[in-house]
């Protein structure tokens, strides 16, 4: 009988611990917990500097004022950036279609700060779309910045050894007041769409 209750008591404690550390149960990983930490409470982004594929200096602050769907990339990905690369030229050929360029605009950042300069962005942007219209191609101005704007974003970015880098990837989408409010994964255009109307709305 004491063993059972002991199995019990330790059983119940580890439902508590789960319920506890995984947000009501609502979380069970680090990312799904972030991204719903992001939903319950937006984060205010600072106002970064970037240098867009022209080789011209612009702030964060420029582009507020639209839904923003941001992703992070380095050009010489072979792998998941280059999914997410066409994966942005069908929602903009969406965007275009469902007359939201006024609305809405897609960003694409690099963390490649050695070699994404503006020619390898403007080389990345002409890869993907003949309409570089509302699909901005950005590269922070410093480590500093670069430091920043991962940070707030959640980003994770690791050298993988071979002159690559292993990172994070999802769609951020931010309000036009410039508030992070919502991660998702770039796969599953359903729940994008629902996201992106949901906070044009």
């Amino acid at each position: 009988m004491r063993d059972l209750i002991l199995t019990v008591f330790f059983l119940c404690a580890g439902i508590a611990l789960i319920y506890l550390k995984t947000d009501s149960f609502q979380a069970f990983t680090a990312e799904s917990a972030r991204r719903y930490d992001i939903e319950k409470q937006p984060i205010k982004l600072s106002d970064y500097q970037l240098i867009d594929v022209n080789g011209e200096q612009m702030n964060f602050s420029d582009l507020q004022g639209k839904t923003l769907l941001i992703d992070f990339i380095y050009t010489r990905c072979p792998t998941v950036c280059t999914l997410l690369g066409s994966s942005y030229a069908k929602l903009q050929r969406k965007i275009i279609k469902d007359n939201n360029l006024n609305n809405v605009a897609l960003i694409s950042v690099s963390f490649d700060l050695t070699y994404d300069n503006a020619a390898a962005l403007k080389a990345y942007q002409q890869r993907y779309t003949q309409t570089p219209e509302q699909w901005y191609m950005f590269v922070p101005t410093s480590k500093q910045q670069l430091h920043t704007i991962l940070n707030e974003f959640g980003v994770v970015v690791i050298d993988d050894l071979y002159g690559g880098f292993i990172h994070n990837s999802a769609v951020h989408i931010t309000d036009a007041a410039g508030y992070l409010v919502k991660v998702t994964d770039w796969q599953n255009n359903e729940e994008l769409n629902r996201a992106i109307t949901s906070v044009i709305k």
